[in-house]
């Protein structure tokens, strides 16, 4: 599957308080229908994300034959 096996990180859009987007790149690993990403807890996504779990993402290959995933989503915050 091409969430298995491509190694580039997963790009990641969040709503900024300002009302402006922001886009980001965080490694990924998948575990069944979930994106499992990481990043520091006092991270500006963090505090975005808090604010508005809603996200939309696109994995993306630079390689032949190009291929890439895209959806939107709704983010689950844990501290572990």
């Amino acid at each position: 599957m091409f969430l298995d096996d491509t190694i580039v990180p997963l790009w990641l859009t969040v709503n900024r308080s300002d009302g402006f987007p922001l886009v980001l790149s965080l490694w990924f690993v998948r575990a069944e229908w979930n994106l499992l990403c990481a990043t520091r807890e006092p991270s500006r996504v963090v505090h975005f994300l808090e604010q508005n779990p809603k996200c939309g993402f696109e994995v993306a290959s630079d390689d032949l034959p190009y291929c890439s995933v895209r959806g939107k989503g709704t983010v689950l915050l844990l501290r572990e």
